[in-house]
């Protein structure tokens, strides 16, 4: 899979770090360029990850993806890739209607976060 870029205008785009990752947007480029050099090379398909969350990151700012290292996956971000995994692997269009969801995700964010896998 392609991960996610570190969170947006967090503490590893300054300093040192911000010198190799720039900004979240070079980062992202850096990881789908580089992955899919990978994975052509070794035959295997991508599930882009990243593309996601910068969506998410974008259009719905108050969903938090990021644990509080803004590097990790907080539990929405976490939600969210297993659901993206779930899609690929199991081949479900049924997403929207999943009824799974982390006891401690507010209904309204689980909901959301499955009707954009869904598409």
């Amino acid at each position: 899979f392609v991960t996610w870029p570190r969170k947006p205008k967090s503490k590893w785009y300054r300093g040192k770090t911000g010198r190799v990752f720039k900004n979240s947007n070079y980062m992202s480029n850096e990881l789908n360029k580089r992955s899919h050099k990978l994975a052509n090379y070794l035959g295997a398909s991508e599930i882009r990850i990243g593309d996601y969350w910068n969506f998410i990151n974008k259009k719905y700012p108050n969903i938090n993806l990021y644990n509080t290292d803004d590097s990790h996956p907080s539990l929405a971000g976490s939600y969210f890739s297993a659901l993206l995994f779930y899609k690929v692997f199991s081949g479900s269009k049924n997403i929207a209607n999943l009824e799974y969801k982390p006891q401690n995700l507010p209904e309204q964010d689980a909901k959301l976060l499955r009707l954009i896998v869904a598409g």
